[in-house]
């Protein structure tokens, strides 16, 4: 183990392990690793599992990613098999998504999925205007149940057996009486 009291340093560098306590004073400006970081008593593992980073803590743990710029985001980059995903939160003046948590595909260069700040979820747009606001081809497997008025602003079409049922009516393909 390394021992390091009273270092006035941006930059440490240490063949060991590095610990600090509750008490410790002063702040690393940089922090490299070539194997894990270990946060909070958690404890960085190797193996099927890789948690290079592992923050532990009690009943309420938390990660803080910040910015003080309202034109930039704050959040995670996440890299699979070539495909760049951001788990961001956009500031308010912030292209695309302002006020806005999201789920951006870099690869492609689109917002998969936006929170706004009123709470509306997004998917295939970046300012949805409803709670849930789609916009491209949705499937729907299982039953939907509308509570409230429903508003169609195209064709419905009838894919399976052919039948629409209003307030008890059936109707069909070739027409419905009401």
């Amino acid at each position: 183990d390394s021992t390091i009291s009273n270092v006035a340093t941006t930059h440490v560098t240490a063949s060991g392990n590095i610990s600090g306590s509750a008490t410790s004073t002063g702040s690393f400006g940089r922090v490299e690793t070539v194997d894990s970081i270990g946060v909070g008593g958690g404890q960085a593992m190797f193996g099927a599992w890789n948690t290079p980073i592992n923050v532990k803590g009690g009943s309420w743990t938390q990660m803080m990613v910040e910015t003080t710029a309202a034109n930039r985001a704050a959040g995670y980059r996440i890299n699979t098999n070539g495909t760049d995903w951001y788990m961001n939160a956009g500031g308010s003046s912030l292209a695309n998504v302002p006020n806005s948590w999201y789920l951006w595909n870099e690869t492609v260069n689109v917002a998969a999925l936006v929170v706004n700040n009123s709470n509306n979820l997004g998917i295939g747009t970046t300012s949805p205007a409803e709670k849930l606001d789609v916009v491209g081809n949705t499937i729907l497997q299982g039953n939907l149940n509308v509570a409230g008025v429903s508003t169609f602003q195209s064709d419905v079409n009838l894919l399976d057996n052919d039948k629409l049922r209003i307030g008890g009516v059936v109707g069909t393909a070739d027409g419905l009486d009401i």
